[in-house]
């Protein structure tokens, strides 16, 4: 990205793009700013504790794949400023990635105990590392959509959300 193309695109110079963002690295933290990551990440918290645990996922999923799909410039831009920005790195891991991984490690400790109260005693996965597989599974997606550009998501994105929930949390047969 080029500040020239970035100043060209908002139909401002150059000069008047750096006298109100001194450096490139303050223009990429006042867009990310502006992401409205912090709404998004309220939203799928509280999608997470308010669904049961597999709906829960499945929806999350859902959104996020609707989100990399419809918005990939957006995605693009945030991979880049956590890429290329280690502050803005920290901070996005910090405020939205930390917080999003305990809140589906809180959805597979709920769907343990729902298991557990159903009477199925198999030994579930520890849920932090449930959390980070199931989002790296959907980080995959993100990359493969986004920066290798290899395919897009199928039409159907909440098939593909429920056939990844299925790996973490099959739906129960009676």
């Amino acid at each position: 990205m080029r500040t020239r193309d970035v100043a060209a695109a908002a139909g401002v110079s150059e000069a008047l793009l750096f006298r109100h963002f001194p450096t490139k690295e303050d223009l990429i933290c006042a867009v990310m700013d502006a992401q409205g990551h912090a709404a998004r990440m309220a939203q799928a918290a509280e999608l997470l504790r308010s669904q049961a645990p597999r709906q829960a996922l499945i929806e999350l999923a859902a959104r996020f794949f609707e989100t990399i799909q419809d918005q990939s410039e957006r995605t693009r831009l945030s991979l880049f400023a956590t890429l290329e920005f280690p502050i803005q790195a920290e901070a996005f891991y910090r405020d939205y990635a930390e917080p999003l991984l305990r809140a589906e490690a809180d959805v597979f400790r709920r769907a343990a105990q729902e298991r557990l109260l159903a009477g199925d005693t198999r030994p579930a996965p520890d849920p932090e590392v449930a959390a980070r597989a199931f989002h790296g599974t959907l980080m995959f997606y993100n990359l493969r959509l986004n920066v290798f550009r290899a395919e897009h998501l199928p039409d159907d994105r909440t098939a593909l959300a429920k056939s990844v929930v299925d790996l973490f949390l099959p739906e129960v047969q009676p």
